[in-house]
């Protein structure tokens, strides 16, 4: 990376989209270089992603073992079984490597999935769940030096999804085509809770309660 002006650095635009529909869906982050970027570098997106979403850690498993360009590291453990509300936002770290790329286009795509959110009680039929923005960081085995970015922040993350050392890397203030993009999560009504209370009385008095579950659509 050494050699290269701000003005390239300036120059990089990253977008974010998500496709498919329901409530397992498909996120897709675009990168783009100008044309000269090396002939090898280093790539990290880090998707800050909220509770309403998570990932599979199995099904991501199965990404790194195809796509050898592609690298993903969690940074804490996911409940695949957990509703929004029982669970927090993670970071999800995204290694890729430019080598020789004619295009200087990086596009990468992981699976992602809604999770349920909480009945609601009133007139609110869905709850929107926002993704920003990924962090941008690069760099190159061939530039150590953090002289030569000085108006850039160097902060220290791994080296690569193996989580087996910290590099430093270079953070990147990109142009944006969005802010973030927008998931539409329906919720179920919360009248439709039934609680049904049945005593057995006897030697030992039983409680039984019944909750019959709102039925939730699949998301926009």
């Amino acid at each position: 990376m050494c050699g290269i002006g701000r003005q390239w650095l300036e120059s990089i635009l990253v977008s974010t989209e998500c496709n498919g529909n329901g409530f397992h869906r498909e996120m897709v982050t675009t990168v783009k270089f100008s044309p000269d970027v090396p002939n090898v570098l280093n790539v990290l997106l880090v998707h800050k992603l909220p509770r309403g979403i998570y990932v599979d850690p199995y099904q991501l498993a199965t990404l790194n073992d195809s796509d050898s360009h592609l690298q993903i590291l969690l940074d804490s453990p996911i409940n695949l079984e957990a509703p929004a509300h029982r669970t927090g936002g993670f970071s999800a770290l995204l290694y890729a490597t430019l080598v020789g790329q004619r295009s200087k286009l990086l596009k990468k795509s992981i699976p992602i999935h809604c999770r349920y959110h909480e009945p609601s009680f009133g007139d609110q039929k869905a709850v929107i769940v926002n993704i920003g923005s990924p962090d941008l960081l690069l760099r190159s085995e061939t530039c150590n030096d953090g002289s030569n970015f000085k108006s850039y922040s160097i902060v220290d993350a791994p080296c690569t999804a193996t989580n087996s050392s910290i590099c430093s890397w270079v953070q990147i203030h990109f142009k944006k085509e969005q802010s973030h993009v927008s998931l539409q999560i329906p919720v179920g009504d919360g009248s439709l809770v039934i609680h049904v209370i049945c005593e057995l009385r006897g030697v030992a008095e039983f409680v039984i309660k019944l909750k019959l579950l709102p039925f939730s659509t699949p998301p926009m």
